[in-house]
């Protein structure tokens, strides 16, 4: 139940009933009777339903004279009018105001019995003026489901917030709904003297747009699902609502934020990639396997320098023969030439297998696709009755 009827429902079991000369004080059976009544009464009311929502408490205001009820009633007959445009629910709605007024002359719902009788005694006024006069009106009653919505009966007049009813002529019109965050919407609609036409509108919300600025060729993907690659063609039209942008490139660290967008606005990313750490291991990789292969070219350029050394003695010993210093330069050049080709070998070995590695490590550095955010919260619905 409301915080109003729960509000009505406490004063209604604890205020005690009015004596007069004629009338007696309720049992507690009819109490009983009356806060059922009203419950269910506050029910109906919840939902929408204001006819048996004023049947309901017509019935506890029967068992017990209390002047919540008054003003419950009132608020049941006032929207009820708003449905339906019958001019007695409105003439019924400032009778049970006033009503509340003199019985609660202070405190209680007085500021808002008041503002009601403020906004629906000229409507009142202006429906018996017309009522008395020669000419039937038709009347246009213009309802939305969405806040702060606002009708024009025609595109010079001015925009009256919903639900309003409109008194015309008979004639055929054009209503325009309009609302911030929505799509506006037309109907157009005959009025016929005497009639009444009810129009609701349930507009369309505007979609967001949101553009991103990201690397030339990376990755760009709104809520998991990837777009294309940077610069894109133009901004994204996404729903309003929470979403989440990735900007994904290799060799960069993925770049993930949460936005909100509200009806109709336009937002704009900026996605700064860092280099990972995978990338930068990569080009350590890279640069210490190129050293390796440094030195096993330079251990085999000397290997060869050696094996050059040992060759011219070796041509001197099929000529004139080699002393023993000659001999022991021979065994010294073969000694050191195996020894630089066994170095060239390792180093040589080592500096591909780290080349391999470290391209393997810059060819597969691609970054992993995150899971979309959820933000907190989100649009939702307020006001209820």
């Amino acid at each position: 139940m409301t915080g109003l009827m729960t509000w009505a429902l406490a004063l209604l079991l604890a205020a005690p009933a009015p004596r007069t000369a004629t009338a007696e004080a309720p049992t507690p059976a009819q109490v009983a009777e009356a806060r059922d009544l009203y419950r269910a009464g506050g029910q109906a009311y919840a939902q929408g339903r204001y006819e048996t929502a004023i049947e309901l408490f017509e019935q506890a205001r029967a068992r017990v004279k209390r002047a919540p009820i008054l003003f419950s009633l009132a608020q049941a007959y006032r929207l009820q009018y708003f449905v339906d445009g019958e001019a007695d629910r409105l003439e019924r709605a400032v009778a049970l105001y006033r009503a509340y007024l003199a019985a609660v002359p202070d405190g209680g719902r007085q500021d808002h019995a008041t503002q009601h009788l403020a906004t629906l005694t000229p409507i009142l006024d202006r429906l018996q003026r017309e009522a008395a006069g020669e000419q039937q009106r038709a009347r246009i009653i213009v309802s939305s489901p969405q806040d702060e919505a606002v009708a024009l009966l025609d595109p010079q007049a001015e925009p009256v917030a919903l639900p309003a009813t409109f008194s015309v002529e008979a004639g055929t019109y054009e209503i325009t709904v309009r609302a911030a965050g929505f799509a506006p919407a037309s109907q157009r609609t005959q009025a016929v003297a005497g009639g009444v036409a009810s129009l609701s509108f349930d507009l369309t919300p505007l979609p967001a747009s949101l553009t991103v600025q990201a690397p030339t060729g990376a990755r760009i993907a709104v809520d998991g699902s990837v777009l294309g690659e940077a610069p894109l063609p133009g901004p994204v039209t996404v729903p309003a609502g929470p979403h989440t942008v990735a900007v994904l490139a290799r060799g960069r660290d993925a770049f993930v934020a949460p936005v909100e967008l509200g009806r109709g606005e336009a937002a704009t990313v900026q996605a700064t990639l860092e280099t990972s750490r995978q990338r930068v291991l990569a080009w350590i990789t890279l640069g210490l396997g190129a050293a390796l292969s440094a030195g096993a070219v330079t251990a085999g350029v000397l290997a060869w320098d050696r094996e050059g050394d040992a060759d011219d003695l070796a041509a001197r010993y099929d000529t004139a023969g080699l002393s023993v210093a000659e001999v022991r330069a021979y065994n010294r050049a073969l000694a050191d030439r195996d020894a630089f080709n066994d170095a060239a070998l390792g180093l040589g070995l080592a500096g591909g297998l780290t080349l391999a590695a470290g391209l393997g490590l810059y060819l597969f550095d691609e970054p992993e696709a995150p899971r979309p955010l959820v933000l907190p919260g989100g649009v939702g619905m307020a006001g209820r009755f």
